[in-house]
């Protein structure tokens, strides 16, 4: 594997908009979970194809879509075709990024801090004849400019000359990204493709056959359950996509291309079903397989009891809990997704006789978007291979080499990186207990298949697989669904089976557990893919069940740490912004509930606006009252009333100042503006920023009532 790096340093206000938004703010810069924003490989990966196009352009070339010898289909990949290009993009994350990880995790910065020490928010609106249209409003949280972003590129084969000198020239030729690329925003500068050295890798061992996949980076992967604007993802990984992606890792590295199915060892691991691929299952932070827990685990409306509703199934108000729970009852699961959208730029626009290029124009008119879910990096699962040795073996050796795993869609742009490991853990098991009856609790879809070969998901076709002549109603809590999978070969939806649903159940007796059915752990077809799993259920898992769901969450600890007061920008930035929020509140709770002369309040609010606009300027609080003292005092001079109004605030003025109004005037007005500067100042003396000090006045005065008298 070759890794290549490109920076891209941002040198105006900059969009790169997420799919999720807020009251204040209706579109937001894309961010991880602890604030720290970046761009997304799938948003560089388009943009470095349109700006690769347009060089084809500046050459008097032309792209041809269909030919997947072109340069620019063997770089970037054709659309619908299974063909990912040679280029695998990482996320662009910021430079120093580590440095910055390590202080978020040190000082427990909330994400809130972090990305707005990065972003800033800018507005916008529609403007109809000079005036604004009514509603047209919106609000953008943009990244500042100077922040720079490396993406890492990785190719399996070394770039050639002239595809890294092309590479070159699409890098050089971008200059605009984002939203409002052509209104300002979006001017970047990017670097040169720099090759970077091979680094030696440890040899991974492993040596089980249970494995636990970490997410290193998001993954998408549909479910069934999918509209046309928006795709769901799989909370549990199915053994299909484990198998799928260790048969596309066994072709690359024995580089099959289409004649895989001819490959003798390739049919046995992947195509014949000897090889059983489970799914995989989420593990907890008590590194406890969780799977779905069964139907018949009831809860009451006050959810503060549990039932086994084959015991206690005298209660009709009860509903089932759900949820992903360990196998004893004493821990569960949550899988963490995010939402994400898509944008696909309409590429051309057909005119009679003209052709408008809409990665010129910056339009998306007529575009498709659409909304996709995908799982959070850093979270695990573990699923379980078995067969003979031998290709145990082989499934080991693939599983080593992480640079050719990847997990779902969108692989080539930073989604679906994944690390093995072994799993030390225990898998769940199908032994006989001591209890004289059992509940099967199938934690995978299962497929049957009727005499007449149609998918059925009846008691009466469920017994026939466990060679059991009758499964009475009342000892049975089934559910179903739709299940369907997606062709990539053929690019086509097959057709949908209906299933018998994960967390559906039977109870059956001892007698009845045969010692095949325990060993293989599933039933029904596509075994060898991971359906029909199941486990066994004792009836004691309702105590451990009882005291895990009627555990109650405690706050968490929001007390912030200490900054130090000669920290990084980051830490300086955000100390400075927590001492700005405790002065607005302590000006609000000082202004209290009287009121305010009209005149001085109006005054003193337009004042402290010129503080802070001075302050941003690079003047101390004091200087920039004097200042901005200054500017007042030649539009006009403090009434007499305005004086004695602030002399309840500040203290009272010496008198004899006071007789100065109309024998010295001059004098009056510096003895007035030096008395005005210090009482301002000495109140808020505990404050280190000058920011926060005159937000503390500027709150002080926006909560004081007028009075008009």
């Amino acid at each position: 594997m070759h890794r290549y790096k490109i920076t891209l340093k941002i040198k105006s206000d900059t969009l790169f908009s997420s799919a999720e938004g807020s009251a204040a703010v209706d579109s937001s810069t894309k961010a991880y979970p602890n604030g720290l924003p970046y761009i997304p490989a799938k948003t560089f990966k388009g943009l470095l194809k349109e700006s690769a196009i347009e060089v084809l352009e500046i050459m008097g070339e032309t792209w041809d879509k269909e030919n997947p010898n072109d340069t620019i289909n063997q770089l970037f990949g054709q659309e619908g075709v299974g063909n990912n290009g040679k280029l695998q993009i990482t996320n662009g994350d910021l430079k120093h990024i580590e440095k910055y990880k390590k202080e978020i995790h040190e000082y427990k910065l909330s994400p809130t801090e972090v990305y707005s020490f990065f972003t800033k928010v800018r507005h916008q609106t529609s403007m109809d004849s000079g005036v604004a249209k009514k509603g047209s409003l919106r609000s953008f949280n943009v990244l500042k400019p100077h922040l720079t972003f490396k993406f890492y590129v990785e190719t399996r084969d070394k770039l050639s000359k002239e595809e890294k000198d092309f590479l070159n020239k699409a890098c050089s030729n971008l200059r605009r990204v984002g939203m409002n690329r052509n209104r300002g925003f979006g001017v970047v500068n990017t670097s040169r493709i720099i090759k970077l050295k091979q680094q030696e890798e440890k040899e991974n061992k492993l040596t089980s056959n249970t494995f636990k996949m970490t997410l290193i980076t998001p993954a998408l992967l549909p479910s069934s359950q999918t509209d046309a604007n928006t795709v769901s993802s799989e909370k549990i990984i199915s053994g299909r996509k484990i198998l799928g992606m260790l048969a596309l890792a066994y072709i690359k590295k024995n580089k099959l291309q289409e004649n895989a199915h001819q490959d003798t060892k390739f049919k046995r691991l992947f195509l014949e079903g000897s090889v059983q691929f489970s799914h995989a299952f989420p593990i907890n932070q008590d590194q406890k397989i969780c799977m779905p827990l069964g139907n018949h685990w009831m809860t009451n409306k006050s959810k503060d009891e549990v039932y086994n509703d084959y015991e206690d199934n005298g209660n009709i108000n009860l509903k089932s809990i759900g949820g992903l729970v360990s196998q004893n009852g004493e821990s569960k699961a949550n899988v963490l997704t995010i939402l994400d959208f898509h944008n696909s730029r309409n590429k051309v626009h057909q005119d009679a006789d003209t052709q408008v290029h809409s990665r010129i124009s910056g339009s998306n008119k007529g575009a498709g978007i659409f909304y996709y879910e995908k799982l959070q990096a850093n979270q695990s699962f573990v699923f379980h291979v078995s067969g003979t040795e031998e290709d145990l073996k082989t499934i080991r050796t693939l599983l080593k080499n992480d640079k050719l795993l990847r997990l779902g869609k969108s692989s080539s742009t930073n989604l679906g990186r994944i690390k093995i490991d072994n799993w030390g853990g225990e898998w769940p098991t199908g032994k006989k207990g001591n209890d004289e009856s059992v509940v099967i609790t199938f934690v995978t879809p299962v497929i049957l298949k009727n005499d007449l070969g149609e998918y059925s998901p009846t008691l009466k076709t469920l017994g026939k697989y466990l060679n059991i002549n009758t499964i009475a109603p009342e000892d049975s809590r089934i559910r179903t669904k739709k299940v369907q999978v997606f062709q990539g070969k053929i690019a086509m939806q097959l057709p949908e089976m209906l299933a018998i649903a994960p967390g559906s159940s039977i109870m059956l007796s001892q007698k009845q557990l045969s010692n095949e059915l325990l060993s293989q752990q599933a039933v029904g077809e596509f075994m060898h893919e991971g359906y029909g799993q199941f486990i066994i259920e004792m009836m004691s898992k309702k105590d451990n069940l009882r005291a895990l769901f009627k555990q109650k969450d405690g706050k968490k600890d929001e007390t912030k740490q200490e900054l130090p007061s000669n920290g990084s920008k980051l830490l300086n930035f955000i100390r400075q912004e927590r001492e700005i929020l405790k002065a607005r509140k302590a000006g609000n709770d000082k202004a209290g509930s009287s009121g305010l002369h009209k005149n001085t309040t109006m005054l003193m609010i337009a004042l402290m606006k010129e503080v802070i606009f001075s302050i941003h300027s690079g003047n101390t609080f004091a200087d920039s009252i004097s200042k901005a003292l200054y500017k007042q005092f030649i539009i006009n001079v403090y009434s007499k009333k305005t004086v004695e109004s602030l002399e309840k605030i500040l203290g009272k003025l010496k008198d004899n100042i006071k007789k100065m109004r109309k024998e010295k005037p001059d004098v009056f007005k510096e003895e007035l503006k030096k008395w005005i500067t210090t009482e301002l100042t000495d109140e808020v003396k505990d404050f280190t920023s000058d920011r926060a000090k005159a937000e503390f006045w500027l709150t002080f005065f926006n909560r004081k009532k007028i009075n008009n008298r």
